[in-house]
């Protein structure tokens, strides 16, 4: 091809996609579109072909959460893929690397919401999950994913006791109390059938097992009790009721009933007693009929402590006067049995009740439990360690006679929430404590000089009863949990996130604290305090607060508008420092902040920003039409991923009127960890103040890739030569050990990672593209003579020349030239090309065809000027 005359323009640096101006007003080297490329220091080659490794079984729903997990134990490391749909249906894949997803089934006390996004923190070998739209609605409770046994339980629990709340979720085995006063009612109703409560607090019974709609939840009284002996005994045992003229009571007389209870030891004192007449009517009689139970809290009792037999005292008083005492009631007539009938004619002569307590449901002189009156809190204990909050309305006062030495029996323990619950501990004062504590337990068995103390942990979700032996010495150098009443179960929330600087975890967007972070207690992250664990930066700003990241060892709080430093200190969270490091920008959601080992980097509305440690740097003014183009009414499911291994940021958007992620814009920094922009200002000369493109920059690129998620993911594939089957197991050992994957925006169920080497996605043509900016003759009309190109590849590359601007969707201002066929052989490429135009500039496409690439490193654009102006 002689083209001798013909002026030739050279391609050296094929750089980054730059439209801060027209492609006719730009250096050469700086690209007018890159679509579906990636850059290398002096190249520009077809991105790398996606492959489906996982797919949802019936392919349906995008998926809108992704997770890497890993499993660490003693000598084995298993990696556990998860992913989310937006039908609400949750898979890890298993066996790793297998490409097979293994539905999660929830329990009855999960709720896997439909039409949601998931965010994931991964800590203690486990999955940390949040569900919400990504914006300011949490639409369910977190969970936690255990690792090892694979169950998916509720993240935290509802305190012990909680204050019944109108139009709330109740699970079954939550137990809460009644809204009076600070003591609730005395007494606690454990849920036994899950829904929610109405919008009116019912009437709460009063009977000992008693029962009540609420909603569509149902509540069964279930209070705890301890002694040494039978006591408290309630009025509603028994009931009374008057019978006219079967008696002989005078007339004016009111008629009080008490019992007792008796077991193979002896016989109680009093119940609570109750004015079975008033105002009596000659020959009254009083019939007292015997409850079909005995108080639930002495099931389990073993002979010779077990009740058998009740006793009817009677005890009158003028009409008016002030109730008798103890010692006037009279018994009457035999022991009764369970359900029996006792009449009572008249009060009689009969034996005064006992002064004493011989009712002993623990043997004598067998224990250590001092006397006095002290009080008693029974919490719950997760599968993963996590210990329940309390409330003073679930307080239960305990008696212990005189002259003590025996151990402490406790009855009527309410199970948890199954299979949640792994244990109970009951937790007491001292003798002589206040109710408002401290409380303390003992978390396991021991001996002190000859004496046995005994664990007060049920480790299990069954047993209602126990007895423990402890002294109070002992008891108040155990387990101190008084601060549990501070406790708040961890509400539904947008964001969560595991700092491993402070080893706690942080909830962002949760119901009932807006504008501020939830911080758990450390080491214990399901634990929060909801006095003290309320980090507020920037503090009725008015901006919403998006997420709290770790960068560098320092904490951040992260602002629609601004960014704080948070210095964090052994006082509570509530007392840490937020200081404003930056004001203007923030991430426009929670996945729109990633964090590498050197910056942090988050897109706002107003481009895309890295933090190095001082202020934000924008790093997206090459692109401001695409970046405009972005469509900000779903700003909030854009995402970022910064894959620090290839040094490329992938920032996730929906362009045009697409309503969830549809591309991916890229940007290799691999030449440049600095960011610096791919026009260099020249600052000496001639040339003073132009510009010229270097390939020592960062380089944007648009992927046409939609997902909804992304991440490296950790998993080991056996390679093809060792019997792999994977999609990846073709690929380079670098890549089979963890891959960059996406989770699809579209109803398809996949899950696709970057596999090198492997240009197709899932079978289709890549639609790869670079198109040059003009060559520096800008004014004065060319006659084209030819292209030559040192290119390797696949297939053909398709090269043309673009007069102008734009390219005209009807292809007026396109020359075509032939297609050239690449192969590895590293020789340059020639041809021919007739027309004439100005403005001239070259695009390159592997014509979106299946395994067509190329990797372009020079051109050679020939051109002969017809005039010398215009």
């Amino acid at each position: 091809m002689n083209l001798s005359g013909f002026t030739p323009h050279e391609f050296k640096t094929w750089s980054s996609l730059v439209e801060q101006d027209g492609p006719t007003a730009l250096p050469m080297g700086v690209a007018a579109v890159a679509r579906n490329v990636t850059f290398h220091r002096s190249s520009v080659r077809t991105r790398d072909g996606m492959q489906t490794q996982f797919q949802t079984p019936l392919a349906d729903q995008p998926i809108s959460g992704l997770v890497s997990l890993v499993n660490q134990q003693p000598g084995v490391t298993t990696q556990i893929p998860m992913i989310f749909d937006m039908a609400g249906r949750l898979f890890v894949e298993s066996p790793v690397a297998s490409g097979t997803l293994v539905q999660v089934t929830p329990s009855a006390l999960v709720t896997l919401p439909a039409n949601a996004q998931m965010q994931a923190a991964a800590a203690y070998n486990r999955g940390y999950l949040a569900f919400s739209d990504l914006k300011s609605s949490p639409l369910a409770g977190a969970a936690v994913y255990d690792l090892q046994s694979g169950a998916l339980d509720p993240y935290s629990m509802l305190p012990v006791g909680d204050r019944w709340r109108a139009t709330n979720a109740y699970k079954a085995g939550e137990v809460i109390t009644p809204t009076t006063g600070t003591a609730g009612n005395g007494h606690t109703y454990r849920c036994t059938a899950s829904g929610n409560s109405g919008a009116t607090e019912p009437t709460w019974p009063l009977t000992d097992g008693g029962t009540v709609s609420d909603g569509t939840c149902t509540w069964k009284e279930t209070t705890p009790h301890a002694g040494m002996v039978i006591d408290s005994i309630p009025n509603t045992f028994f009931t009374t009721s008057r019978v006219a003229g079967a008696g002989s009571y005078a007339a004016g007389r009111d008629v009080y009933i008490a019992v007792t209870i008796n077991n193979g030891v002896g016989e109680s004192t009093l119940s609570a007693t109750t004015k079975a007449i008033t105002n009596t009517t000659a020959n009254d009689q009083v019939q007292v009929t015997v409850g079909a139970a005995f108080p639930s809290w002495l099931s389990g009792l073993s002979t010779p402590f077990t009740p058998t037999t009740i006793n009817v005292y009677a005890a009158d008083v003028a009409t008016g006067a002030a109730p008798p005492g103890g010692s006037t009631y009279h018994k009457v007539g035999s022991p009764a049995s369970l359900g029996g009938v006792v009449n009572v004619s008249t009060t009689g002569a009969g034996a005064a009740p006992p002064s004493s307590n011989g009712a002993l449901i623990t043997p004598t002189n067998q224990g250590n439990i001092c006397t006095g009156t002290r009080y008693m809190i029974v919490l719950f204990k997760n599968r993963n360690g996590y210990i329940t909050g309390m409330t003073e309305a679930s307080v239960q006062a305990i008696s212990v006679p005189t002259p003590g030495g025996q151990q402490l029996w406790v009855g009527n323990i309410p199970t948890g929430p199954s299979p949640q619950t792994a244990a109970r501990i009951c937790c007491f004062t001292v003798a002589g404590g206040a109710s408002v504590g401290d409380y303390f337990y003992v978390a396991s068995n021991d001996t002190v000089s000859g004496v046995q103390m005994t664990s007060t942990i049920i480790n299990d979700n069954t047993t209602t009863t126990a007895t423990f032996n402890f002294t109070d010495i002992y008891l108040t150098a155990s387990t101190k949990v008084t601060s549990f009443f501070r406790k708040v179960q961890a509400p539904p929330c947008v964001d969560i996130y595991f700092s491993e600087s402070l080893n706690r975890m942080v909830l962002s967007g949760a119901t009932g604290y807006a504008g501020s972070h939830l911080v758990s207690l450390q080491a214990d992250p399901e634990s929060f305090y909801g006095d003290t664990g309320v980090v507020q930066p920037g503090v009725l700003d008015g901006q919403a607060t998006i997420c709290w990241r770790e960068f560098m060892g320092n904490a951040y709080s992260l602002k629609e508008r601004s960014g704080y430093l948070v210095t964090a200190s052994p006082t509570d969270p509530s007392t840490w420092v937020a200081t404003k490091r930056w004001d203007g920008v923030g991430p426009v959601g929670p996945r729109a902040v990633d964090v590498a080992n050197k910056f942090m980097c988050f897109v706002h509305r107003s481009g895309c920003y890295v933090f190095f440690g001082d202020q934000p740097q924008r790093i997206s003014t090459d692109i401001p039409k695409t970046w405009r183009s972005i469509n900000w009414d779903f700003q909030h499911l854009i995402w970022v991923d910064i894959d620090d291994e290839c040094k490329e940021i992938r920032i996730g958007v929906p362009l045009g009127d697409e309503t969830a992620p549809s591309h991916v814009l890229k940007c290799n920094y691999e030449e440049a960890e600095g960011f610096d922009p791919p026009i260099h200002q020249i600052t000496f000369g001639d040339n003073m103040g132009a510009g010229i493109a270097t390939a020592f920059s960062r380089k944007w690129s648009v992927d046409d890739i939609g997902a909804h998620v992304c991440g490296r993911v950790e998993r080991k594939i056996p390679s093809a030569a060792t019997g792999g089957h994977s999609s990846a197991s073709g690929a380079d050992a670098l890549t089979r050990q963890s891959q960059i994957m996406f989770g699809s925006s579209s109803p398809d169920g996949a899950v696709n990672a970057v596999i090198p080497g492997v240009f197709n996605d899932n079978g289709a043509g890549i639609d790869c593209v670079y198109e040059t900016v003009s060559i520096a003759d800008l004014m004065r009309p060319q006659q084209l003579g030819g292209l030559s190109v040192n290119a390797v590849g696949y297939g053909e590359i398709f090269p043309s020349v673009i007069i102008g601007e734009g390219k005209d969707p009807s292809g007026k201002n396109e020359i075509k030239l032939l297609s050239m066929p690449l192969d590895v052989v590293k020789f340059p490429k020639a041809v021919g090309a007739r027309g004439t135009g100005e403005r001239l500039r070259l695009r390159f496409t592997n014509g979106k065809q299946k395994d067509f690439w190329f990797d372009l490193k020079y051109a050679d654009f020939r051109t002969r000027a017809v005039a010398q102006s215009r």
